[in-house]
């Protein structure tokens, strides 16, 4: 079970945090179950995971484990980009009906949520 989502933006550096991991001696850091993170990180001496310019490969669950093996957190990756500008464009047919649609200039990869309005 996943207990937290967090997102990224892709092909930059992404900071995976182990919460409890704090006053530990070690921790180990697992992708959908693997001890094998197939791409460039680190570790921070305070437990913490920096995944090296993150593409789409380094997204999925990624779980943080004591010395011991065991399970501290879990955590979901999502990468991809902020939301840009829309072109929207708008048809009103009659006077109580307005049909508009949008493209969005940028691809995020992620869930994005628009909110518009007519007045």
């Amino acid at each position: 079970m996943v207990s937290d989502i967090q997102y990224g933006r892709l092909g930059s550096n992404v900071t995976l945090l182990c919460r409890e991991a704090l006053g530990r001696t070690s921790v180990e850091w697992r992708l959908n179950r693997s001890s094998v993170l197939p791409w460039q990180h680190r570790v921070t001496s305070d437990g913490h995971l920096v995944l090296v310019h993150a593409d789409h490969a380094a997204e999925g669950n990624y779980s943080c484990h004591d010395d011991q093996g065991l399970l501290i957190q879990t955590t979901r990756l999502r990468l991809g980009y902020p939301p840009g500008l829309l072109s929207i464009s708008c048809l009103v047919p009659n006077h109580s009906l307005v049909l508009c649609s949008w493209v969005e200039s940028v691809k995020t990869h992620l869930p994005a949520q628009y909110h518009a309005s007519y007045r």
